[in-house]
């Protein structure tokens, strides 16, 4: 009989999980760029500078620890809010490395990236608009 109410209890807090929109990785509009999650990963994670055509690559991202962050960070970085800080750390301590330009949420992202065609950032992909190009979604 426990292990029936543990079993319950377990597939009842898995439903009860927090369920989170799709993240879009965007650019601007006049940017034409195909890329692939590699590329997404590391222009993010800083270890690549420009996008596949040599264009410059201006990474943007959303205030750290918000749903949107915490979701790009999982599903495309592969990693938790803890590794991304000490990573940026370790770079910038080591001087092997600037973090992204963080904002504050979508619509100041939205602002930027209709704005200069060399930035790229992430929303969520209920907040799209015709201003900016979707490269992929997560």
């Amino acid at each position: 009989m426990k292990t029936l109410i543990l079993i319950f209890a377990a597939t009842i807090s898995l439903h009860s999980l927090p369920s989170y929109a799709e993240i879009a990785v965007i650019v601007n509009l006049n940017n034409s760029v195909t890329v692939s999650a590699e590329d997404i990963k590391g222009i993010f994670l800083g270890k690549i500078n420009s996008f596949p055509n040599g264009v410059p690559a201006i990474p943007i991202v959303q205030k750290a620890k918000t749903p949107v962050a915490d979701e790009f960070t999982k599903k495309v970085l592969h990693k938790t809010n803890s590794q991304i800080q000490a990573y940026w750390s370790k770079l910038i301590f080591t001087g092997q490395g600037t973090s992204p330009k963080e904002l504050q949420n979508s619509e100041k992202i939205l602002s930027i990236v209709s704005t200069n065609p060399n930035t790229i950032s992430y929303i969520n992909a209920a907040d799209i608009t015709e201003k900016i190009r979707v490269l992929i979604k997560f």
